[in-house]
């Protein structure tokens, strides 16, 4: 493999890596309760846990567990692609795309931050790397 391949490949660990981070971080699954206020009005209140605390998996709220276990499977692939000699990126596009589809879920609820939208875009970016790299390994 060139050098330049192994420094793209790098990347895209380092990208899955900081999503993992963030989704470790208590700030990215957010949860929307309402609750009835002293005058009979809805007042909600919106909580935010890590990717991986069960509190949300519990409301059925499936999809950052997902997110969290695809992005964590999708590191160590990335790991080993780059320090071994690996060259399918099927899987990576495959479980990348899973995991974006799980990501985008919270914004069809209402119940997202920034935190998220960056959990995405650094899904989307690994993702768009991916998809090079198998372009590439087309071509040739």
């Amino acid at each position: 493999m060139k050098k330049g391949t192994n420094i793209v490949k790098a990347a895209r660990a380092l990208l899955v890596l900081a999503a993992l981070v963030l989704e470790i971080l208590p700030f990215g699954a957010v949860m929307k309760f309402s609750l009835v206020n002293e005058s009979g009005g809805i007042e909600y209140i919106y909580e935010a846990y890590s990717y991986f605390n069960m509190m949300p998996f519990g409301y059925a709220m499936f999809f950052y567990m997902i997110c969290g276990v695809l992005t964590v499977i999708c590191l160590l692939l990335s790991v080993l692609q780059t320090v071994g000699r690996g060259k399918s990126q099927t899987s990576h596009i495959v479980l990348l795309s899973i995991a974006g589809v799980c990501s985008v879920f919270p914004y069809l609820f209402g119940t997202f931050n920034i935190v998220t939208v960056v959990i995405t875009a650094v899904l989307a970016a690994a993702l768009g790397i991916s998809i090079y790299l198998w372009a590439k390994e087309q071509r040739t």
